[in-house]
């Protein structure tokens, strides 16, 4: 009988397909025939009716009952469709306990196809045997095994088929008739006292032993070492024993010795065994080699005897560590060894060498950031630098939120543009975090007094402060820019490093220039200039250098200075300048090119002539010009 479960809304069904000789259901009898399925409905009334050619009948409520005698609630498919191709499945394998049986199912068609595993033995279901493979244990010992695989596919009446049955299951593979141990009588005679040894011949290797002393016949207590020592309670008695051997997979087997003589009384009469004059081999558990901090090592014999050891190269003696156990290897160690065994013979001192990778550092340390603004009010351009006091990543957000290693990252000083709420944390290599860091700033645009939109070089001087190049002065609450004042070469060294974005730098301990410091203002922007090659200084003689950082710049080391900062680009200058006043000029190459690229056009003079006036100072307003055209033209460096 089957429960049809209850559809969405309404009720449900019992349904019992009927065999020929059926008479009744569960509930009233119901006569039918061979040909019919019967449904019998809540308020006990009945439906028979004719499955049809097809394999498949209707029956009331949504439910019909398909060739397989299965009932189905749902839409009825036409026709259960035919199987092309359901091979019976292989067996492959050797049929003997402790072996693998394996089924080759073939390929049913049309796939795909869900099949199902049976593993049996004389026919019969193994419990829990529904895998691909099945490993055969003694209750298979004598019997055939067979594998069922039934398939089953939409629209499909599920199929079985069977394989043919194996061969009669063998016994477990075994030995070669191992011959049974013979008992040694230590000083040839069975007397209180004397040793008894079992020879062992087998040689098969993974094999595992277990040995039982007898008195006549009954087994002794804790009598199943190789060795037995005959006691008072063996007076009268024979002894044999029993060595039983066994393997994965393979059949146990025990062998017997023969009877010994009769155990006597009395002292054993004097008997002396040949003298032991082998050495014992002594073997490390691991070859040399590299091995992890911490790695366990220990020493084995092949027979009774103490292990002395040394882990510094030197000679082992009986004198040096005695062996008790496994130890850790901490560092590279030059392991040597010897063995001395109950005769006092001493083996050869062996030496194994193991490099030791270093124990690793856990690091638990959270990284920690220094900034270079404090929160405040800053004007635009000004730019935060961020350093970490190891290794780290900076992550940070602009709106407040708390920062992730999915943030916008730090990778160069950060130009202040609008005023905004910064939060940050630093992770290091170990995936430690620091705590969030918040700097909220106040961004303005500097107004330069002294300047306004009629002033020549406006914009550029504008742009030169919109970009944090250059701040101007803070005079009594007014900031001016001075544009008519010369530079100076410490505050050009300066305006080049902002112009370059700021790249992070770290100035050296002692300064290349004899006449400046690291206290002294700009000395790491100057520092930064010569480390690029931007400027070299003066030689002074006797190895010695100057900056003379209150020079001003005059114009013709402002060329060379912007064509290093460009890269000092390939350029073949002309032999006929545009200016009049060059000719012969240290720098006439980077003032040609100064020219051909549009930074500088020089002066026109009243007779029309062009010059460049190169040893005039550069002022302020002309330097913020030169700076827009050579980024205009090549961007930061």
């Amino acid at each position: 009988m089957a429960l049809i479960k209850r559809p969405a809304r309404t009720r449900y069904l019992v349904v019992a397909a009927l065999v020929a000789g059926a008479s009744t259901l569960a509930g009233p009898a119901v006569p039918a025939q061979a040909s019919e399925a019967c449904v019998l409905v809540p308020n006990g009334a009945y439906t028979c009716f004719d499955r049809g050619d097809e394999g498949a009948g209707e029956c009331p409520g949504g439910a019909w009952v398909g060739p397989d005698n299965v009932v189905h609630y749902g839409p009825q498919p036409e026709r259960f469709q035919n199987w092309l191709f359901a091979p019976s499945p292989l067996i492959a394998g050797r049929p003997a306990v402790g072996r693998t049986l394996t089924v080759q199912p073939c390929n049913w068609v049309p796939d795909p196809v869900t099949l199902h595993v049976q593993w049996k033995r004389n026919g019969r279901a193994i419990p829990g045997a529904t895998g691909q493979s099945y490993t055969l244990t003694e209750s298979d010992q004598g019997k055939a095994i067979t594998v069922t695989v039934t398939g089953s596919k939409a629209a499909f009446a599920s199929l079985a088929r069977t394989s043919a049955p194996t061969a009669v299951i063998a016994l477990a593979e075994s030995y070669v008739d191992p011959p049974a141990p013979e008992i040694v009588v230590g000083n040839s005679v069975t007397s209180v006292g004397t040793r008894l040894y079992a020879t062992n011949t087998w040689r098969y290797t993974e094999l595992s032993y277990s040995h039982q002393w007898k008195r006549d016949g009954a087994a002794v207590d804790g009598a199943t070492g190789e060795e037995y020592v005959l006691t008072t309670a063996d007076i009268g008695h024979k002894m044999t024993v029993t060595r039983t051997g066994w393997r994965p997979g393979w059949a146990t087997v025990t062998k017997s010795s023969a009877q010994s003589d009769v155990v006597v009384a009395g002292p054993p009469p004097s008997f002396t065994l040949p003298p032991d004059t082998t050495a014992p081999v002594v073997a490390p558990s691991l070859a040399q080699g590299t091995y992890l901090y911490g790695q366990a090592l220990s020493l084995a014999a092949d027979e009774t005897a103490d292990i002395f050891y040394t882990t510094d190269g030197s000679t082992p003696t009986q004198s040096s560590g005695r062996y008790s156990g496994p130890f850790s290897l901490d560092r590279t160690t030059e392991l040597r060894f010897i063995g001395i065994d109950l005769a006092g013979n001493v083996s050869a001192a062996a030496t194994q060498v193991y490099s030791i990778k270093p124990e690793p550092v856990v690091d638990s340390a959270a990284p920690s950031m220094s900034m270079s603004l404090q929160n405040g009010t800053y004007l635009t351009g000004q730019r935060l630098e961020i350093s970490t006091d190891e290794v780290a990543a900076v992550y940070y957000t602009t709106d407040g939120s708390t920062p992730t290693t999915a943030s916008s990252e730090y990778s160069s000083p950060l130009k202040l543009e609008a005023s905004a709420a910064y939060r940050f944390i630093a992770v290091d290599t170990s995936g430690n975090s620091s705590v969030p860091v918040s700097r909220s700033f106040v961004v303005q645009t500097p107004v330069f007094d002294d300047i306004g939109p009629g002033t020549q070089f406006f914009a550029e001087i504008s742009w030169l402060a919109k970009e944090g190049i250059s701040t101007g002065w803070d005079e009594r609450g007014s900031r001016t820019y001075r544009p008519v004042q010369p530079v100076n070469r410490d505050a050009m060294a300066a305006f080049m490093y902002r112009l370059a974005g700021y790249p992070p730098f770290i100035p050296p301990a002692a300064s290349p220039f004899t006449d400046i410091a690291p206290g002294n203002q700009f000395y790491k922007e100057i520092t930064w200039l010569a480390s690029t090659g931007i400027s070299t200084g003066w030689d002074e003689g006797n190895g010695r250098r100057s900056y003379r950082p209150l020079q001003p710049v005059n114009r013709d080391a402002m060329a060379a200075f912007m064509y290093r900062f460009a890269g000092s680009p390939d350029f073949g200058a002309s032999p006929l300048s545009q200016f009049t006043d060059v000719a012969g000029s240290p720098f006439y190459k980077e003032i040609s090119w100064f020219a051909d690229k549009g930074i500088s056009t020089g002066y026109t003079e009243p007779n029309w002539t062009r010059t460049y006036r190169p040893l005039k100072p550069v002022n302020r307003d002309a330097m913020a010009a030169f700076m827009y055209r050579l980024h205009s033209a090549f961007g930061t460096k």
